[in-house]
């Protein structure tokens, strides 16, 4: 488990389970990651190269100050990830969140 409280902007993304590198990629393109993706596997490998352009916007984590917690899930983390060009145009309307916990 991470040290709690792990919040950054931009970086290396502290994760919890697996990279939502190519799950950015997937949701952006309409396919529902909450099962068994129907996709070929040029699809997928076209998709696993353009994952490459994601990058990590932001990272909150579970926090605990004097008496007050926010936790997110099970002592998870919340991921706000957007393609490295639409930062450097500040176009933040295709920003995808992720939920990853323990």
């Amino acid at each position: 488990m991470p040290e709690e409280g792990i919040s950054k902007l931009l970086g290396y993304a502290d994760i919890i389970q697996n990279s939502m590198l190519l799950e950015c990629e997937e949701v952006c393109n309409g396919i529902y990651c909450g099962g068994i993706p129907t996709i070929t596997e040029e699809q997928k490998k076209e998709m696993l190269e353009r994952s490459r352009e994601w990058i990590l916007l932001f990272q909150i984590s579970t926090l605990e100050k004097e008496g007050y917690e926010l936790m997110f899930g099970d002592c998870g983390s919340i991921y706000f990830y957007i393609r490295k060009q639409d930062l450097q145009e500040r176009n933040f309307e295709n920003v995808w969140m992720i939920l990853q916990c323990f």
